[in-house]
This record gives C-alpha cells, structure tokens and sequence, in this order.
C-alpha cells in the first residue's frame, strides 16, 4: 500500500513537470491545431487533395505569361523556376481553403466575382454577329453615330458691349458683299478670335463662339455676308463659305465601332440575364437593421 501511494505520487510530480515544460505545451498546442484543421477540413478530402498534378497545359500557360512578360521564352531554369512557385501557391492555397481562410474576406469574394463575370463576358466576344445584325443595331442606334455638322465661315467683329447703329451694320454689309476679296483687318473690332473659321465640326465652333452661334450659322445662306449675329462676345457679321449636314455613315465605314458598341450592349444583356437567373437559386432575406440608439435595440 504504501508502495502504491509513492508510485501515484511519483507519477503526479512527473506529469506536473512534463505539463510545465514548454516543448510539451509547443507539442500539445501543434496537436490542438491539427485537431481543428480535422474539423475545419472537407469531410470528403481524401488522398485526391493531397496530390499536386502539373499538367503538361498548366506548364505551356507559365511558359506563355512569361514570355508575353518578357518578350522571349523561359530557359528551362526559369520555366523550372515557375514551375515551382506554382506548386508551392497550389499546396497553399489548399491549404488556407481547408482552413477556411478565404471566409468573409472582402478581396477574395470581390476577385471570385470578377472571374466568374470574366466567364459571361467571354460569352459575349464569342458571338459572331451578321451584317443584318449589325444594320439592326446601326439603325437603332443612328444617332451615336450621326456625324455633326460642319462649317466653315469668314467673321468681323463688331465689338463687346457695343452697339453699332444700324445704318453703320448696312454700310459695313455692303462694302463686304461689293468687296468680297477686301482686306478685313481695319474692318470692324480687333479681336483673337479667327477672323476665317476652316470647315470645323459644329461642336468645335461652339467652343469658340457659342452654342447659340451655330444654331444661328447653321440657317444662314452660303456665300451671303450675314448679321449681326451673337456670339459669347458680342455681335458679328458672317460668311459662311462651306457648310456640310449631318449624316449617319454607312455601315462598311464605321464597322469595328458598331461592332465593339454592339458586342458591349450584348455583354450587358448576358449578364443581365445572368444575374437574374442566379438570384432566383437564393431566397434573400434581409435581417433588422441595427443601429447604435440603444432604445432601438433592446
């Protein structure tokens, strides 16, 4: 009896100094990790997750990001090189997966969604439309595709908040309608405005002039000295010596837009469609809203 009391005491003194040796503690520690990952784990991971298959299509795609990278193709210590990096980013992405790491991670979840909308976008570059298809979307979308007008004209200026009697504007027409070819410098007020517009796209003379200026220009005859007309600045008298409408181009002219504008609507429309199919597998339900007033909450 007192043999087995020394014995129970001896293994108590033994247990109390294994239990406060740190390489113990670091041993149980290990052993508790490796029970979490158990239950963390897939219960169906099995001998297929632990292998690491490189397959021979995987080692072409490193070989191509590389040399897309750098202009030329990897030596074999290089393409080795990635090959390796390779395995080691698999086994651990493995790893953080079983472990549950990419749970509630914002970067992650944003990322698997961009892949999976790179997956409806492709769907859309691989349709082949026809020209009908196209005429369709022209048509239909004309007005994207409508040229603007154009205008060219000869301006005098007749000076900021100044008025010029009426009689004087009907002298000054007429000296420029008799005298087509005149030197215009001394005529009227001087200013760093262009004295003779080039044929310009509507919008171009509207940055200069105003927008109520080309709606004005725009009703003008050609050839005839006209005014007064208002600009930003003040009065002009003006020529137009060229003018060209508004027209929708053909389709052979403008192709590769109409084909791009019509590929990014049929992007659109796929995932659309997309989205509204998978939410209909969720039943969404939205929680109470909680606030930070305590009475709200209690």
């Amino acid at each position: 009896m007192h043999i087995c009391k020394s014995s129970t005491l001896g293994v108590r003194k033994l247990m109390k100094r294994l239990l406060a040796d740190p390489l113990v503690q670091f041993l149980g520690l290990g052993a508790l990790l490796f029970a979490i990952y158990g239950v963390l784990a897939p219960a169906n991971q099995g001998v297929q997750d632990e292998v690491i298959v490189v397959s021979r299509a995987q080692v072409n795609q490193l070989s191509a990001v590389f040399e897309r990278t750098w202009q030329r193709p990897p030596t074999q210590y290089e393409l080795n090189s990635l090959i390796d990096s390779y395995i080691r980013e698999e086994a651990y992405v493995r790893e953080a997966l079983a472990l549950g790491l990419d749970n509630s991670d914002s970067v992650i979840r944003r990322r698997l969604q961009q892949k999976l909308e790179f997956i409806t976008d492709a769907q859309a570059e691989r349709l082949a439309p026809s020209d009908a298809d196209l005429e369709t979307f022209l048509v239909e979308h004309s007005e994207n595709y409508r040229t603007e007008h154009r205008i060219a004209f000869d301006q005098v200026f007749l000076g900021a908040g100044k008025v010029t009697p009426a009689h004087q504007v009907q002298e000054l027409l007429s000296h420029l309608t008799k005298h087509p070819d005149a030197d215009r410098s001394s005529l009227g007020v001087a200013t760093m405005l262009p004295a003779e517009m080039p044929l310009s796209a509507a919008s171009s003379v509207a940055r200069n002039f105003g927008s109520d200026f080309v709606q004005a220009i725009l009703t003008l005859p050609v050839g005839t000295w006209s005014g007064p007309v208002m600009s930003s600045y003040g009065p002009h008298l003006v020529r137009i010596t060229s003018r060209t409408s508004a027209v929708a181009p053909a389709l052979e002219e403008i192709r590769d837009a109409v084909l791009r504008d019509w590929t990014s609507q049929k992007r659109k429309e796929i995932a659309a469609e997309y989205d509204a199919a998978l939410l209909k597998k969720y039943e969404v339900v939205l929680e109470p809203q909680v606030t930070g007033d305590p009475a709200a909450n209690p």
